[in-house]
């Protein structure tokens, strides 16, 4: 048992810091998904103003083929242009509205990353680094396959708890 190989204070160390760890982590893989959900919605908003976007071009080319094509009284012509300016400004509005949407993917994209290099880097320093160094001030009494073994079941011990 791992305890015979180390002081209960180390071992109770130990466990004290993996569930810490744990706790960490956890809360990074919330992050990770809260931040993915903020892209998939992002995306989704951005595809909704392309396609507003897109019906919006569609009454303009059918406004002004009309008034190409037409003959209409002075007033009826200043109601289509107008017409026409509107849905031209609301593009306008929207394509700033899907730049801002695509700025923030951007940035969601790197915050996304350097969570996800975080919460890996946290992992490999457990596995690497903070356990087998608290292992082996006590590393006369166990072969390095030993701890091996006892890392690999303190891991399993973070995993069930």
């Amino acid at each position: 048992m791992i305890e015979s190989q180390i002081s209960s204070s180390q071992y109770f160390q130990i466990i004290d810091f993996l569930n810490k760890t744990f706790v960490v982590s956890h809360y990074l893989d919330t992050l990770i998904e809260q931040t993915q959900s903020a892209i998939t919605n992002n995306n989704n908003n951005i595809g909704y103003f392309q396609n507003q976007n897109y019906v919006r071009q569609q009454d303009i080319d059918a406004s002004q083929n009309g008034l190409n094509h037409n003959s209409y009284s002075a007033a009826a012509r200043a109601r289509i242009e107008k017409h026409i300016e509107n849905k031209k400004n609301d593009i306008k509005s929207d394509n700033e509205k899907i730049a801002k949407l695509q700025q923030d993917n951007i940035e969601l994209h790197i915050i996304k990353g350097l969570l996800v290099d975080l919460k890996n880097t946290i992992e490999f320093e457990v596995d690497n680094s903070v356990i087998p160094n608290v292992l082996n001030q006590n590393k006369s009494a166990a072969t390095e396959k030993n701890l091996k073994k006892k890392q690999r079941k303190l891991k399993n011990l973070l995993d069930k708890i």
